[in-house]
């Protein structure tokens, strides 16, 4: 069994497997590292090389670069770079990983949950101190499917970074004022996230027909498998209708989305883009890995907060039609309301909360099933 945690943490281990340039995994991780070294606590991280082993270095971390095809390779690297006094893994390979370098060494190991996957947890928890989830639905998953004990169980949600609660929201029509209305989809490009071009075809006529002295523009941040098809989708509706214009960004740094969520009529999103798209005061349509949650507003917004914006299992909700939903949209005072709401009912999701909830788990003051 390894060492108990506890307050004495100086130096933390962060395997972090990932297989995206970006996404709300690396986001995850660098805020957790970011608190870490902000406590005062020395960070190394073990990523493979790129954008994300670059921002953890950019962050202060020290980071081992690894080719997780051939972890096994990089122990005795990571080993000699001790001692830890706590390792914070993420999942799959990285778990893998944390637990033989674990082995070798003693260090306690906390492990993280992002999505809605076992990762056999019911084979390896005995050997870790604590689990954190970013949701209560994967608590309750790992607790009822996978048995794992709930005392052990912490959820820590995504959070953000708290200067965003205090950016200008810019109302409907200053949003449409220079005769562009955009539509921002942000997310990895993969097939379980189809739902959201369903969202886009259903809402493409009404809004063109609403806004005919309008250019309807489609901005999609992001990268992965689906381009082409999603590419295709765009050109099929810049055909279907002459007041739309499809642009496919790619990739960009995660400082500019706050930009582009700010000029958004609406976002059609999932995972943490949904959290950020909420607090900027984009209305947000929830379409995800599990289907489409519908409009995080009103009745409907506990479900998709509750669910990552459809990338969990989708519990409870409210009825709603894209007929309501386009009256929404339309209706300034209610445009208006529904940004006030959305950025008052994240203020539990400031950065600086959650990265104290990240200290506490990892230097063992965590209070399970929170």
């Amino acid at each position: 069994m390894t060492e108990a945690l506890d307050h004495s943490v100086r130096h933390v281990l962060l395997p972090a497997y990932t297989v995206a340039d970006w996404g709300g995994l690396h986001e995850n991780v660098l805020f957790a590292a970011k608190a870490c070294l902000h406590a005062g606590l020395a960070v190394t991280a073990v990523a493979r090389p790129g954008q994300f082993a670059d921002a953890l270095r950019t962050a202060g971390a020290a980071v081992v670069e690894v080719d997780w095809a051939a972890w096994r390779n990089t122990v005795p690297q990571i080993v000699d770079g001790g001692p830890y006094d706590v390792i914070y893994t993420q999942p799959f390979t990285s778990r893998e990983l944390s637990l033989e370098v674990s082995r070798r060494t003693g260090a306690p190991v906390v492990a993280m949950f992002h999505g809605f996957n076992h990762d056999y947890v019911y084979m390896w928890h005995d050997k870790v101190e604590a689990i954190g989830v970013t949701a209560e639905v994967l608590r309750d998953f790992l607790v009822d499917f996978c048995r794992v004990p709930a005392k052990k169980i912490t959820v820590v949600p995504n959070g953000i970074p708290n200067e965003r609660f205090d950016a200008a929201m810019p109302a409907r029509q200053e949003k449409i004022a220079d005769g562009q209305l955009h539509i921002l989809l942000a997310s990895r490009l993969t097939p379980d996230k189809r739902s959201q071009m369903d969202v886009l075809r259903r809402l493409a006529e009404p809004l063109t027909a609403a806004h005919p002295d309008l250019q309807v523009v489609v901005d999609v941040l992001g990268g992965g498998p689906e381009e082409l098809r999603i590419r295709s989708v765009l050109d099929d509706l810049e055909q279907a209708f002459p007041n739309v214009q499809g642009q496919m960004h790619g990739w960009v740094d995660a400082a500019v989305l706050p930009e582009f969520l700010k000029r958004s009529y609406l976002s059609i999103t999932a995972g943490r883009a949904g959290l950020q798209s909420m607090v900027a005061g984009t209305p947000t349509i929830a379409a995800g890995a599990r289907g489409i949650v519908g409009p995080a507003w009103g009745e409907n917004r506990a479900a998709a907060i509750a669910s990552n914006f459809g990338d969990y299992p989708i519990r409870g909700g409210s009825e709603w039609s894209y007929d309501r939903l386009f009256r929404d949209l339309a209706d300034a005072d209610r445009y208006s309301s529904i940004q006030e709401e959305s950025r008052r009912a994240l203020h539990d999701r400031m950065q600086s909360a959650i990265d104290a909830r990240v200290l506490q788990v990892l230097t063992g003051r965590h209070h399970a099933c929170e």
